[in-house]
């Protein structure tokens, strides 16, 4: 499955490449000889354990009305 990884973690490899030497991003691998690349499981479950946007815990319900 090829993805662009902006379609998976919502930003492109300059933002993830700076992260990733912040510890922060998952790494890339060796994907062929002189390739590199970022697994797509990894980063999925990466993005899976962020903070929802909107600061709630993920399944806490909307506020009341």
């Amino acid at each position: 499955m090829k993805e662009d990884l902006h379609e998976v973690v919502g930003f492109g490899p300059v933002k993830a490449a700076r992260l990733e030497r912040a510890g922060k991003f998952p790494p890339r691998r060796q994907i062929g000889p002189g390739r590199v690349g970022w697994v797509y499981e990894e980063l999925v479950e990466w993005a899976r354990r962020l903070p929802p946007a909107d600061g709630r815990m993920r399944g806490e319900k909307d506020p009341a009305p």
